[in-house]
């Protein structure tokens, strides 16, 4: 009797640890299927991570670009045309004889004109659109999964 005991114990065993064995089995098959379905994705997410990180990069140079440039602009145009607006106005009052209200007149308008020139400049590195390429990817990627 001790020895059936023994057996039927032997055999639940068995069958228990091939039941284990094939539910390790389904569960790792089913592991390989989950990560194959997603391992695009998530190979899909990698490239546009490292789209985006390269255009923020080029794009955030553009903005600085951009910015110093109007700053720039800004800082030479006041200090330079500061001392040079000073000899424009004495020489088109003594060397020409304009009175000194048409010569302030006409150095007031030439700056004007250097100064929108570099504010187009600057404002059209910034209207640029930003993160053009990444924006057109993740479009085309949305289009394509729905």
């Amino acid at each position: 009797m001790a020895k059936k005991n023994k057996q039927k114990n032997n055999q639940s065993t068995k069958t228990t640890n091939s039941v284990s064995e094939q539910s390790d089995n389904v569960v790792d098959g089913v592991a390989k299927i989950v990560s194959g379905v997603f391992a695009p994705i998530k190979m899909l997410v990698k490239i546009h991570l490292k789209l985006a990180a390269r255009e923020i990069k080029r794009d955030g140079e553009r903005f600085v670009t951009g910015i110093l440039s109007i700053f720039i602009g800004i800082f030479l145009l006041l200090t330079f045309l500061a001392f040079l607006n000073i000899l424009i106005i004495i020489a088109l009052k003594d060397y020409i004889g304009l009175s000194f209200f048409y010569s302030v007149l006409i150095v007031a308008g030439a700056n004007l004109l250097l100064a929108i020139l570099l504010f187009i400049v600057g404002s059209m590195k910034l209207k640029a659109s930003f993160m053009k390429e990444t924006r057109k990817m993740i479009k085309e990627t949305l289009e394509e999964i729905s």
